[in-house]
């Protein structure tokens, strides 16, 4: 098995994990969704009158960020808005839901705060900015990064990384970096990824990393990396577990919490 994958299993299992990723990720109650009062206007109005395939019709407006509830089929009528009016059945079956939800519930549910899964994305790049000591490597911007050759780490967004990869490092997969480094002339490229829960489109994380490190075009100097955390490194999760200890074990994941232990190794002696 990769020993970094080792290294970060037993990291992960043993005491203070949470506490120190919480430097990584420090994930933190978001505020209430703001709401459209005009449009809130119009949905209390409609909503009083039961007109329920025009409240519908407002709650898929583009000025109201999510639908009160889950529903397969609410993204079919966001793009296609005349099937509210041509298929009745399943109206009245959203309908009926939210009118037992009532007005005052459905306006509750609309402002809830983001999730915190979808607010993590910008974390793992201001944890190494700020990190840059701990990691034993200057961060600098893509003009900087470009424009010497010291060991650095590059601060860009995704997508500019994913440029600079596929422009100077023969990067061919069309996915954002979360990661680019410059080590004793060896590039470190990755994606970093918080798991939270197995399954789902979190398992597409262990995919993502294979995709990467097999990708044929990166030139020999570059070695492909996955940063992730989370349940991954816990036997009971199953599945994922098995994927990352048995088809997955001789690729580089590691926790960003060994990221700089890493990069270390590289390092000249």
């Amino acid at each position: 098995m990769n020993k970094w994958i080792s290294k970060s299993i037993k990291l992960a299992s043993g005491p203070g994990y949470l506490d120190r990723l919480y430097e990584v990720y420090p994930v933190k109650q978001a505020s209430q969704r703001p709401l459209n009062e005009a449009l809130w206007q119009d949905v209390r109005a409609e909503f009083e009158n039961e007109n329920f395939e025009k409240v519908i019709e407002l709650l898929i407006d583009s000025r109201n960020e999510i639908f009160p509830f889950k529903d397969g089929y609410i993204g079919y009528l966001r793009k296609h808005k005349e099937a509210i009016y041509t298929n009745p059945n399943q109206i009245r079956r959203i309908a009926t839901i939210l009118k037992d939800m009532t007005f005052e519930g459905v306006m509750e549910a609309c402002s809830r705060p983001k999730e915190s899964n979808q607010t993590i994305g910008p974390m793992f790049r201001n944890w190494y900015r700020n990190n840059s000591e701990r990691l034993g490597l200057e961060v600098l911007d893509i003009k900087d990064f470009c424009n010497t050759s010291r060991d650095a780490i590059l601060d860009a967004s995704d997508n500019t990384m994913k440029e600079f990869a596929k422009t100077n490092l023969g990067y061919s997969v069309d996915k954002g970096l979360d990661f680019i480094a410059r080590v004793n002339n060896t590039y470190v490229i990755g994606e970093a990824k918080w798991i939270t829960t197995p399954g789902g489109n979190q398992d597409k994380s262990l995919l993502d990393a294979r995709t990467m490190a097999t990708d044929p075009g990166l030139h020999k100097n570059v070695i492909p990396i996955m940063i992730l955390d989370g349940v991954l490194y816990l036997e009971r999760s199953g599945g994922l577990y098995r994927k990352l200890t048995g088809d997955f074990n001789e690729l580089n994941i590691m926790s960003a919490l060994i990221l700089g232990e890493f990069l270390n190794e590289l390092k000249p002696s």
